[in-house]
């Protein structure tokens, strides 16, 4: 009797281990639902519309901080060269 106590306490252990870590298995993402996916989109959406604006906005400062400089740096450029012309003084 004692050889098929150990046989069945074995065959339970090995049972509710199967059970424990059959349960532990991760099935993945579960797919979206309409309401979830039209929630999702319109959040994307948003979020892609208020970035255009951001990087439309820095995209004109940086433009006209590039202008000031080049302008500068042609006015530079052109008063060095009539100062030249002029005879360096």
């Amino acid at each position: 009797m004692a050889v098929k106590d150990k046989k069945l306490h074995l065959a339970l252990i090995f049972a509710t281990l199967g059970i424990v870590l059959s349960s532990c298995v991760d099935d993945g993402p579960r797919p979206l639902n309409e309401a979830q996916r039209e929630l999702k989109d319109s959040l994307i959406l948003k979020g892609m519309r208020e970035t255009a604006t951001q990087q439309d906005s820095i995209c004109e400062m940086e433009m006209d901080s590039l202008v000031n400089i080049f302008y500068d740096s042609l006015l530079r450029e052109r008063l060095l060269e009539i100062e030249k012309l002029r005879g360096g003084r």
